[in-house]
């Protein structure tokens, strides 16, 4: 009868596999069945896949090796292809062939997060925390394309990601707190793509605490033309705290030209919710021309400190005698008394 050669099983077929990645593993078994050496000149595969063997060239009766296959898919798609193993074998003549498929898949991208969550700490109301950050990773194989990335609650979020994120590339998503009110605040980070369980999300949370908050009636004050050295009437900013809680004064001054320009209020150290209280401003121009200056304000709202500034022309003096009348003492007649002076300047004023 001499050798005779079979192979088991006779087909393989591959779980999906994802393109340009090796499957693992499939055993099949080469027997010699019959009662004379089998002569082994070749074991090869066709397509997409590959193999590695234990048999020897001479392959006595009544034994048997092992072939091991793997599938590699170049292409998505159905592929086929075979093992083929060329011998000496008269019953079953050569070659013998197992039949092998699979399916290739498109690279898949995966999604990861770090932190998995963020967690804020008391933030005044109104006012925007610093950021912290997320990191978006893709440990798939696949190129993770990203649709959009919003956020929901009291929370805003910048990032850097584009619109696409390779194989094991990773990007970052800088999230700020912005409480809208005191208490508890929970929302999401939210990321719609083309990776599993789209779309994913990360928690947020954070706590708002009361805070002041400033509102001036007007951030500057124009006052007409004033002469040389003559105080103007007042301008009044009235100041607010529209917070939620009371707010500190710290200090009102003129930080910028108090030569020409002051300041008085009304202000207590702290101002209840909703309260409010008056700064009165004066422009004493020291010399002719424009001059500017400035009032701020230092509390501890969040945009502390708040400015109000202030313009002003000085003009002239009007014409006139530095003297309105003269008074001479007693003198003989007929003799000259001592001679008095009247100094008279003209200066034009604006109008």
């Amino acid at each position: 009868m001499g050798p005779v050669a079979t192979l088991s099983p006779s087909n393989i077929t591959f779980p999906n596999q994802t393109v340009g990645t090796t499957s693992n593993a499939s055993v099949l078994t080469l027997s010699n069945t019959g009662n004379g050496a089998l002569t082994i000149n070749s074991i090869t595969t066709t397509g997409d896949f590959a193999q590695t063997n234990s048999c020897i060239s001479s392959l006595a009766a009544n034994s048997s090796c092992q072939i091991s296959v793997t599938f590699k898919p170049t292409v998505p798609g159905n592929r086929q292809g075979s093992l083929l193993v060329t011998d000496n074998a008269q019953v079953n003549p050569s070659p013998q062939t197992a039949y092998l498929a699979g399916v290739g898949i498109n690279p898949t991208p995966g999604v990861s997060f770090n932190p998995t969550s963020l967690v804020f700490t008391n933030e005044p109301v109104k006012v925007t925390s610093a950021a912290q950050n997320v990191t978006l990773t893709n440990n798939g194989a696949g190129t993770l394309t990203i649709g959009s990335i919003a956020t929901s609650g009291d929370f805003a979020q910048t990032n850097n990601c584009g619109t696409s994120l390779a194989s094991t590339a990773s990007c970052t998503v800088f999230v700020t707190f912005t409480p809208t009110t005191a208490g508890t605040r929970n929302g999401s980070l939210i990321f719609t793509d083309n990776g599993p369980g789209s779309p994913q999300s990360v928690p947020l949370s954070g706590t708002g605490v009361p805070a002041g908050l400033v509102t001036l009636s007007s951030n500057n004050a124009n006052f007409p033309n004033t002469n040389v050295g003559s105080i103007s009437a007042a301008q009044t900013v009235t100041l607010t705290n529209t917070g939620t809680a009371s707010l500190t004064i710290n200090s009102i001054s003129v930080t910028f030209n108090s030569t020409n320009f002051a300041e008085t209020n009304n202000c207590p150290a702290s101002l209840a919710i909703n309260a409010n209280c008056t700064i009165s401003i004066t422009f004493t121009p020291a010399s002719e021309g424009n001059s500017s200056g400035a009032i701020s304000v230092s509390d501890n709202a969040y945009d502390t400190p708040q400015t109000i500034s202030l313009f002003g022309v000085g003009v002239g003096a009007l014409a006139g005698f530095d003297a309105g009348s003269l008074t001479f003492g007693t003198v003989n007649v007929g003799t000259t008394s001592a001679s008095q002076t009247v100094h008279f300047s003209h200066k034009e004023m604006l109008l």
